[in-house]
């Protein structure tokens, strides 16, 4: 039987306000039973932040997606 997907969309300043790595382990430890599609989107933040995001928990897909300004 397939899982059922949950869709997690990360949008904004990478580690504030808007959201962090504990947040993310929340929401991921909440639907370990669900298959789990991230999408970040985010102009920059805390890099920190972002390498542990980077290495989501096994079996999680992640896409990013960015913005450059000229």
């Amino acid at each position: 039987m397939a899982k059922t997907k949950y869709n997690l969309h990360l949008k904004g300043y990478v580690g504030g306000w808007d959201f962090d790595s504990d947040y993310v382990d929340f929401v991921l430890n909440k639907n370990t039973d669900k298959e789990v599609a991230v999408l970040i989107d985010s102009l920059g933040g805390q890099l920190n932040t972002a390498l542990s995001l980077y290495h989501l928990h096994s079996g999680d897909t992640a896409m990013f997606t960015s913005t450059l300004w000229a």
